[in-house]
């Protein structure tokens, strides 16, 4: 996929560092075995040689801040202010990057820490690396390292995740989702004023009898169900997970060849239950018909950096729960999971990471009415515009009609984002993209409560669900919600009541 990478790279690019640690560590106790063969002197000198460790110490420039998102998609900044100078513990990434056109890469993971005056350490038990330096903006050294590092052919994922909104049903004590309610619950989507879009049918649809089986009292007619949705104009996902019905045969058989992860699983870092779980999900895919799979691992243990091989050939198609690689096929979910300030933070991380395809979804996790709204329309300006909480899930009518309003103003961006998504594939260009990344020098380097979707929308989302919100507008031209033009730069008080954002389109 990228043209500096083996295929073992990329299947691989993140992966848990506490395992890689614990094969080299076995591998050395094997070769130990063989050298006591040989004589006590190899043992000896195998015993006594050191890991080369590299070091890299990075002492940050005027006004420079760097980004990077961790292998568990959390976000990483360093500034030079005296509230970030101290709190920092160790974090693990491939890729930091700074307002300064200055980059550090390396194929394999290495550990940053972070000192007085936002003075970095990295090391790296794997190379030697060092710092990049490709013009003087953040987008010139992302670029150059994308390009760089990062290039050869990209496939994306289906263009259709973007183009309209994402309804997942969420598993709840009251509700068991089968035919019958996925069909109500499309007629009621359309009967209250929202789009039409893609329907994830969430876990809990497997027979306990046959691994990746439906169960037949739910989904009688499998074909007719999918009809009826697309008649509506809706497409149908699939989530996917290993876990298993406890009692029922698939559990069962696990449970024989001792598959089991411990819990309610399959443990898929084993081998022959991967294998196992990879064709039953060959078969789904085969002889189901749906429009795209969502591979949902859970909390794994063990085998994380195989779940992601499950989307290979999938065109529509999210992946939760594993380490994300860049410009990966498909969509996976941003680093933050609950509802936070910081969730702008975390999605701006990744973009600037080359993990360019997010999900938001934090939606169902906030407290209250307003909490909820907020985030939900947060999720809708993501790159995929996932609904965790329906227009109905909301019994305020002010905050009906803004979820409502966010939902069709997205619906209303397809065009504009299928071009931006097919553009990113090609150029690697964040589709959410930072305002530093998108104005230059011009004082955004520690704004994360605002973005621009592609190069054309500003987005300021409410995130405490108010009715106004401050925005900064760069040097331009730009175009408000009611036709008006305002002149940047220019900070304002905007409206945000109407679709739980204030947004502007970039004139020139």
């Amino acid at each position: 996929m990228y043209a500096s990478f083996s295929k073992k790279q990329n299947n691989h690019y993140f992966y848990n560092q506490k395992t890689r640690t614990t094969m080299k560590k076995f591998f050395l106790s094997f070769l130990l075995l063989l050298a006591a063969g040989a004589g006590g002197a190899s043992v000896t000198a195998l015993a006594t040689e050191p890991q080369q460790a590299y070091t890299l110490e990075i002492t940050p420039e005027t006004s420079e801040r760097w980004w990077g998102i961790d292998l568990m998609g959390r976000a990483w900044n360093v500034y030079q202010k005296d509230e970030y100078r101290s709190s920092w513990g160790s974090f693990t990434t491939n890729m930091l990057i700074s307002n300064t056109g200055r980059y550090v890469f390396s194929a394999e993971p290495f550990a940053v820490s972070c000192g007085g005056n936002g003075a970095m350490t990295i090391e790296s038990h794997h190379e030697k690396v060092e710092v990049r330096k490709s013009g003087s903006t953040l987008r010139e050294a992302y670029l150059m390292c994308v390009h760089r590092h990062m290039s050869g052919e990209r496939t994306m994922p289906s263009v259709g995740l973007f183009t309209q909104p994402v309804y997942r049903p969420g598993l709840r004590p009251d509700i068991t989702w089968g035919a019958d309610e996925i069909v109500a619950f499309a007629r009621r989507t359309v009967a209250e004023g929202s789009p039409t879009g893609i329907i994830v049918i969430p876990e809990g649809w497997a027979s306990p009898h046959r691994l990746l089986g439906f169960d037949r009292e739910l989904f009688p007619d499998l074909p007719a169900m999918l009809g009826e949705l697309r008649e509506m104009g809706f497409k149908v996902m699939l989530t996917v997970t290993p876990s298993l019905p406890v009692g029922g045969r698939a559990f069962s058989d696990a449970y024989r060849n001792r598959w089991l992860n411990g819990e309610d699983g399959l443990d898929i870092g084993k081998d022959a239950a991967f294998t196992h779980f990879h064709e039953r999900v060959a078969q789904l895919v085969a002889e189901t018909g749906f429009d795209g799979y969502v591979f949902d691992s859970r909390c794994l243990a063990t085998g994380r950096e195989l779940w992601a091989t499950l989307a290979d050939g999938v065109d529509m198609c999210i992946v939760n729960g594993t380490n994300t690689r860049p410009f990966a096929p498909y969509a996976s979910k941003i680093g933050c999971d609950s509802c936070s300030a910081s969730a702008t933070e975390h999605l701006l991380a990744a973009s600037l990471s080359g993990d360019i395809y997010k999900v938001s979804s934090v939606g169902m996790m906030c407290g209250n009415e307003r909490e909820k709204a907020a985030w939900t329309v947060l999720s809708l300006f993501s790159p995929v515009a996932a609904v965790d909480s329906t227009v109905w899930d909301f019994e305020d009518e002010g905050l009906r009609n803004r979820v409502r309003a966010a939902l069709q103003l997205r619906a209303s961006m397809a065009e504009y984002m299928e071009t931006t998504v097919r553009e990113s594939a090609k150029t690697g260009e964040p589709i959410v993209q930072h305002m530093e990344y998108r104005f230059p020098k011009q004082g955004f380097s520690d704004c994360d409560d605002q973005f621009m979707l592609g190069s054309r929308y500003l987005i300021a989302p409410s995130l405490d669900g108010a009715a106004k919100r401050m925005v900064r507008l760069p040097r331009g031209r730009w175009r408000t919600a009611d036709g008006r033009t305002l002149r940047g730069p220019l900070v304002l008080e905007a409206d945000c009541s109407t679709a739980g954002i204030a947004y502007f389109e970039f004139v020139r």
